[in-house]
């Protein structure tokens, strides 16, 4: 029997918020000088202007049946329907919570999932928590038939599933598995087994609200039991049966082994779906500037079309460290990636695994950070006269696109039913909510909210934490990557309508939507250098083979230029089908088979298991935990780990009286010392050392919290294991002899 949508957490009580009669809603102009009320149907304000942002919420627990539509809450937000919320007055801040809200922390850790899940906005009435980029259309979205769905939730994943393609449906569970993994961390896998709390919208999975486990972290046969028998799908084919069926049968019980079958799945299902992508860049020194910091490539002459021959990609850089750095940071960033990118290029196309493109774009950027920095050191540019940039990368591969990023360069995605925001900002606010310091809406307006934390040539690449995601096209779309001389002031919010869905319609060419996007760049911002790059994806086109197989891209001028000659890839589909050969390689052979099946393909080179890297859950690390460093040779610490002496919370200065721990050393976290706005710090005891190591047990010393994640947490340690943080064992319970007894 299906489950209800659960309204309240447990134990939770149903809260009815202040209401006020409110006959005509009306919504507020954010701008500090109007102040206008405007009707709720306004795009722009009727007095100046100006853009009216939209914010629809969702409060978690309210009563709705309290509340008609048009009621006003708290004297601020205007009831829609079921628990869906209107803020009238998106320029005032809300209400926060004035100490660690507890409710909120699994959202706040979740952040690197902000596309799957909800994130929090503020409190209704001190209690109830609103949550921002819930499962609710935004404003301007729209079907394919331009029926109005702004406001309304999106269309629940059951509702759907069948209706979907098989790379849809594969791209959903895809995304499903990835969140599983992320919601382990947190004990919350119980919010991916509720078939009223999951939706899907623009090509993703959409969580309404996340809940806790009432025990501790579920297995994977729960979630291949709820797909399989509690989903609500009423006709399931043969493949997904199978597959969840080796779920519950413990025949695949890893979350990665998973992601490697969906990975080959993925594979073979775009090979057979005829497709094009054109890509079209432009960048503008902007009204005033004197000169261009910013680069993009490929910097062609006309947009260039991409129909599945070897790799291409598109990169946009913007500099910082003034005219005579900025500009020579983001042209040699845009060099040195590729450079090294060319690589999945070098030979006769053959497939390369999710894993290998993630490893190639590391390096790349890593690369280009090295050599900044290199160049950085040779003219001894020191704190703020040392050049930088930031990057955002999209690399097309078939039907997957890689996307990279490092700074607050974004990458958006685009269609009728909507405008979002697919990168997170590597600022100081985006970091501390990640840490569950506070709402996100709170932090961004605490002074240096909007630093970087981190750009390409301001410190070594061992600090650098480039944000890699891939995503699977299975329907129209445009892919938008831009520098902040566009996106600051929500000005993609405020156009995506209408300067980009006309592309998708047909009507307006990707090389005129891209010199408009400047245009409302220098008219409506105007303060600092503009780029953009334009990926617009069209499914189900007819190949023409009279096309040339070349392609040829117009590199900036500090990158000489590239003809790739290029072989088409056949995309004759099998007889069998991919749907009727999966569920038979999985009924017969079980996931070994369709490994086997992988292997003696032609071209087609299957390995160990391996999954997509995704954005890390940061959990903060208390003190008491053990921490290991990984075995002599790893990429991260090849030679071990560098401890402080004292928390040094500027990480570009030179480490004095540093302490070296060798690789496979085990340590324990003692203490933690935070400052706002500053990195993290956690102070380290060396318990337990690998053979021949010179370090002395017992030592102490300071790391950054971020540095310290990517070591691997242990638990369930035996005191002997613990070395010298083992604790003192508990005193003698001898019983004492009395004087005098015998």
């Amino acid at each position: 029997m299906e489950e209800a949508h659960p309204e309240m957490k447990p134990g939770q009580d149903r809260t009815t918020a202040m209401t006020t009669a409110n006959p005509s809603p009306t919504l507020n102009c954010p701008n500090p000088l109007c102040q206008a009320p405007n009707p709720e149907t306004n795009s722009h304000c009727d007095r100046c202007n100006n853009y009216l942002p939209k914010r629809y919420l969702w409060a978690v627990g309210l009563d709705g049946t309290q509340h008609k539509r048009g009621d006003l809450l708290d004297n601020r937000y205007i009831f829609k329907e079921q628990q869906i919320l209107l803020d009238s007055k998106p320029s005032f801040l809300p209400d926060f919570p004035k100490e660690i809200y507890d409710p909120a922390f699994p959202y706040l850790a979740l952040l690197a999932y902000r596309l799957q899940v909800p994130q929090p906005y503020g409190l209704l009435n001190g209690e109830i928590l609103l949550l921002e980029s819930a499962p609710i259309y935004p404003a301007g979205a729209t079907n394919t038939e331009n029926q109005r769905l702004e406001g309304h939730l999106m269309t629940l994943l059951k509702d759907i599933w069948s209706e979907d393609s098989l790379l849809q449906q594969l791209n959903y569970f895809y995304q499903i598995v990835q969140l599983w993994i992320g919601a382990s961390a947190l004990k919350v896998e119980r919010s991916l087994i509720q078939p009223n709390n999951i939706f899907a919208g623009n090509g993703f999975i959409r969580l309404l609200e996340i809940y806790e486990n009432p025990q501790e972290s579920l297995p994977l046969v729960e979630l291949g039991h709820f797909w399989l028998y509690r989903s609500g799908f009423s006709n399931i084919p043969a493949f997904w049966e199978n597959l969840w069926t080796q779920m519950i049968q413990g025949k695949i019980n890893n979350p990665d082994e998973l992601l490697t079958l969906l990975d080959h799945a993925i594979a073979q299902e775009e090979t057979n779906i005829p497709f094009q992508a054109k890509i079209a860049t432009l960048t503008d020194q902007g009204p005033s500037r004197t000169g261009n910091e910013d680069a993009c490539y490929p910097k062609a002459r006309h947009p260039v079309t991409y129909r599945g021959e070897l790799s291409t990609w598109t990169t946009v850089c913007d500099g910082v460290g003034g005219h005579d750095g900025g500009e020579l940071a983001s042209n040699l960033a845009i060099q040195q990636i590729n450079d090294q990118i060319e690589v999945l290029n070098n030979k006769q196309y053959q497939p390369y695994r999710p894993y290998e493109i993630v490893d190639i774009i590391k390096n790349a950027i890593s690369s280009a950070n090295d050599a900044i920095c290199e160049r950085n050191d040779i003219e001894n540019r020191q704190e703020r006269q040392r050049m930088g940039t930031t990057t955002v990368l999209a690399l097309l591969n078939y039907l997957n696109v890689y996307f990279a990023h490092v700074g607050d360069s974004r990458v958006y995605r685009i269609t009728r039913s909507g405008c979002y925001q697919l990168s997170v900002d590597d600022d100081v606010a985006s970091r501390e909510v990640r840490q569950g310091n506070g709402f996100y809406r709170d932090l961004s307006h605490y002074p240096a909210a909007g630093s970087l934390t981190q750009a390409l040539g301001m410190n070594r690449s061992i600090w650098l934490r480039p944000s890699i995601q891939r995503f699977t096209v299975a329907e129209d779309c445009l892919f938008l990557l831009c520098s902040d001389g566009l996106s600051d002031f929500d000005r993609i919010e405020e156009f995506w309508k209408q300067e980009l869905v006309p592309v998708l319609d047909g009507n307006l060419d990707i090389t005129d939507a891209c010199q408009r996007l400047i245009e409302v760049a220098n008219t409506r911002n105007g303060h600092d250098n503009v780029t953009v790059s334009l990926v617009h994806y069209q499914l189900n086109t007819p190949l023409d083979s009279e096309k040339s197989t070349k392609t040829t891209m117009v590199a900036p001028d500090t990158v000489h230029e590239r003809v790739k000659t290029v072989q088409p890839i056949a995309t004759q589909s099998s007889k069998l089908g991919l749907g009727g050969f999966l569920m038979a390689a999985l009924f017969i052979f079980g996931v070994g088979g369709f490994f086997l099946y992988r292997a003696l393909r032609p071209g087609v080179v299957v390995e160990q298991p391996m999954s997509t890297p995704m954005a890390k859950v940061v959990v903060p690390f208390k003190v008491g935990q053990f921490v290991r460093l990984p075995d002599a040779g790893s990429k991260a610490f090849p030679t071990g780990m560098q401890l402080r002496s004292t928390a040094d919370l500027d990480i570009n200065q030179p480490i004095a009286d540093a302490l070296t721990v060798a690789p496979g050393t085990l340590l324990k976290v003692m203490a933690r010392q935070e400052r706002p706005g500053q990195e993290v710090w956690l102070r380290l005891q060396v318990c337990n050392l690998p053979p021949n190591s010179t370090t002395k047990v017992g030592a102490t010393g300071w790391q950054s919290e971020p540095l310290v994640q990517e070591l691997e947490t242990v638990t369930d340690l035996m005191p002997a294991q613990m070395g010298d943080c083992a604790p003192a064992p508990p005193p003698s319970q001898t019983p004492s002899v009395p004087p005098g007894a015998p």
